[in-house]
C-alpha cells in the first residue's frame, strides 16, 4: 500500500552477455510485472556462482523438487521461454561481512 515500487532489472538477451563469466557471487532476482492479483515483483530467487567451467546458477527447482545447479543459459532460457515470462533479472553483489 502507497508509493509503486520500481526495481531495476537486466532484460533476458543482456544477461548472459553481461554475467557469464561473473568473477562473484551474485544474488539473482527473477523479476516479472506487477499484477492486481501479484503485486510482487520477485518471483524467484538464485545464486550465481562463478566456477572453473563457467558461472553456475543454483535455485530450488519446484519442477525437480530440490536445488539444483544449472548453466547461466538454461536458468535464461528456462525463464524466458515460460507461457508468462518473467522481465529479467536484478543481480545484487554478495559483500564480504563487517568486523
Amino acid at each position: 500500500p502507497g508509493a509503486p515500487i520500481r526495481l531495476s532489472y537486466l532484460r533476458w538477451e543482456e544477461v548472459e552477455s553481461l554475467l557469464s563469466g561473473w568473477p562473484e557471487p551474485l544474488v539473482l532476482n527473477v523479476v516479472r510485472a506487477p499484477t492486481e492479483r501479484q503485486p510482487l515483483l520477485v518471483r524467484h530467487q538464485a545464486l550465481l556462482l562463478p566456477g572453473e567451467g563457467g558461472s553456475i546458477v543454483r535455485h530450488a527447482s519446484q519442477r525437480q523438487g530440490r536445488v539444483v545447479d544449472q548453466t547461466l543459459g538454461e536458468f535464461v532460457s528456462s525463464f524466458a521461454a515460460r507461457p508468462a515470462p518473467a522481465l529479467g533479472v536484478n543481480a545484487q553483489r554478495v559483500l564480504p561481512a563487517r568486523p
